[in-house]
């Protein structure tokens, strides 16, 4: 079973996903004014389902503290972003949460 943890930091928060104790992916949350800003997504590419879990792992946790949109600057997961319902604009892929979370990935 995957497992996925945010750990707070000075201006970010980092979100980890570990299958039997091992980390198997990362994800950077930013909290800006406007935007839940995810700025790096590191996973084994053989799971797309652990990106897709630490992406909405670090969506929730945004939504949770009143955050409605949501940018992605990271491009190694824009075909995982199209199927949650980003759209590429010129800042990266954006989204409103609500949406995203709703949309499917991996099953």
């Amino acid at each position: 079973m995957i497992t996925f943890k945010g750990e707070e930091r000075e201006k970010h928060i980092d979100f980890t996903a570990e299958e039997n104790g091992v980390s198997c992916g990362q994800c950077i949350l930013a909290l800006e004014e406007k935007y839940a800003v995810i700025s790096e997504v590191t996973y084994t590419s053989d799971k797309p389902y652990t990106a897709e879990g630490l992406i909405r792992s670090a969506l929730n946790y945004a939504a949770l503290r009143g955050y409605y949109m949501a940018l992605v600057t990271d491009e190694s997961v824009k075909d995982i972003l199209h199927k949650m319902g980003f759209i590429k604009t010129d800042r990266g892929y954006e989204c409103d949460i609500p949406t995203a979370l709703m949309g499917q990935c991996c099953k």
